[in-house]
């Protein structure tokens, strides 16, 4: 019994884990560094203002289409039209969008990966949609409308961040 009790009585080893601890700092701060809240970036066309949200989750891949104070409609900073003159001054806007439908949609059948395809199959569907704050809900409306007629019917609404 002896043997046992000398056994137990032996000091616990001691692990200095210093260097450990600066390499996870390192690294933490590298991560820090490389890390953005949103992946989607794009440059807002002159004479706009946003109107203020606090939802900060964008839609990426998707066209984007914005409208100013003037009215003045852009597809991925593109002009395509303007809104003062009737429908058939923004008709490009429609044609462009059912365009870009057709050119993802045949871009899917390269994408071998089932999640990846599934998740570009429901952004076919959506638009982004950047309007000044001054404009009327009759003219998103439009927007919407020949939006919805080019096969988008699911609309991000890209505003800025209320604080």
């Amino acid at each position: 019994m002896k043997l046992r009790s000398r056994r137990r009585s032996k000091e616990a080893l001691d692990l200095d884990i210093t260097s450990l601890l600066d390499i996870l700092v390192i690294l933490l701060v590298f991560l820090l560094n490389s890390y953005s809240a949103s992946e989607f970036k794009f440059e807002p066309v002159s004479n706009i203002e946003l109107a203020p949200s606090s939802s900060q989750k964008m839609g990426l891949l998707v066209p984007t289409i914005q409208v100013n104070k003037d009215k003045d409609v852009y597809l991925d900073n593109k002009k395509v039209g303007t809104l003062k003159r009737g429908i058939a001054s923004v008709s490009k806007l429609e044609s462009k969008l059912t365009e870009i439908k057709k050119q993802n949609e045949e871009s899917l059948s390269q994408i071998t990966d089932k999640a990846m395809l599934a998740d570009r199959k429901k952004k076919l569907e959506m638009v982004n949609i950047v309007m000044d704050k001054s404009l009327s809900y009759g003219d998103l409306d439009r927007i919407m409308t020949m939006a919805g007629n080019s096969g988008h019917t699911k609309f991000k609404f890209i505003v800025q961040t209320a604080y």
